[in-house]
């Protein structure tokens, strides 16, 4: 739902009086307000879909203990309810290039010392995170197929006569990403808390220079490449990516922090998990109602993890 100033007018503010509220942007998951205050400027955080407060104050708790640890990470102010139930969360707001330069190779290295960092800084964290471990990510909440089945005859997508075939075969790799997950090498690695979106648009940026981390509601343990994969991944997907750029973020991570021979390997099949990942959420959210199937990206996702 779309906020406005109106809504603020009957809770208790402690960073100065609302003067003006303006929406930035909507991601995926949040919508992003620009909020000005007689003491300053503020960014809220409104979620699109139904957010758990237990959560918010996880993503709170972490945010607050990494942050001084590392002053790239952009704390999470406090936490707030408006008078219609709706959640929000107030970060400073902190002036930035308007858009990730995925051309500037220091940029790119530089984010690559950004990730080597915040690992670092919060690998001593033991606290609760927003967001379940990647390794019960398919196993929680398993999609029922006949009733995926049902709504999918339902919207009668006949533009896509073999649909139902793609989305088979991407509950057939998710099944295979469960298992893959819970054995070696996988198994093996070490986790901690991974940033869960670690990409160009979480990245605040200063010409080649990463000035802020923000965005950490997906945070969750995992091992640290997997952060590397959902950067890549992202990375990848620009109509301006070549070969070189992986690399050059690859570089800037490990000028910071050495990357085993079985981590590098990895990074390519996380990179899949991670599209899967996608996939089993949009189900999901296609089977409680939030969505519409999307037959584009099952096919998408069903033709990108081919090799899983």
């Amino acid at each position: 739902m779309a906020l406005t100033l109106n809504d603020f007018g009957s809770i208790e503010f402690p960073f100065g009086t609302p003067k003006t509220l303006i929406k930035m942007s909507s991601g995926y998951t949040n919508d992003n307000y620009l909020l000005t205050t007689s003491l300053g400027r503020y960014r809220i955080r409104v979620s699109q879909y139904s957010s758990k407060a237990d959560e918010l104050k996880a993503e709170h708790t972490m945010l607050k203990w990494a942050a001084e640890k590392n002053n790239l990470i952009v704390p999470m102010l406090g936490l707030a309810r408006l008078p219609n139930g709706t959640d929000f969360s107030l970060f400073p707001y902190l002036d930035a290039d308007p858009e990730f330069d995925s051309n500037n190779e220091n940029l790119i290295r530089d984010a690559g010392r950004a990730l080597a960092n915040y690992h670092l800084a919060v690998d001593g964290f033991r606290g609760k995170l927003p967001w379940k471990p990647l390794t019960e990510t398919f196993g929680n909440e398993t999609i029922q197929v006949e009733e995926l089945r049902k709504i999918i005859n339902e919207q009668t997508l006949s533009a896509y006569p073999g649909l139902w075939d793609r989305v088979e075969s991407l509950l057939q790799r998710m099944k295979d990403a469960e298992a893959f997950l819970n054995q070696e090498p996988y198994a093996l690695l070490p986790r901690l808390p991974c940033h869960g979106d670690f990409a160009p648009a979480n990245l605040l940026t200063r010409g080649e220079h990463v000035s802020g981390i923000i965005d950490f509601e997906c945070c969750r343990w995992a091992p640290r490449v997997y952060d590397l994969s959902t950067f890549l991944l992202s990375l990848q997907q620009s109509e301006e990516y070549e070969a070189v750029m992986s690399s050059w973020f690859i570089e800037g991570y490990q000028s910071i922090n050495a990357l085993s021979r079985i981590e590098r390997e990895l990074i390519p099949v996380l990179q899949q998990i991670r599209s899967l990942e996608s996939a089993n959420r949009h189900l999901k959210r296609v089977i409680r109602g939030d969505q519409k199937m999307n037959a584009g990206l099952v096919m998408y996702w069903e033709r990108i993890t081919i090799n899983v």
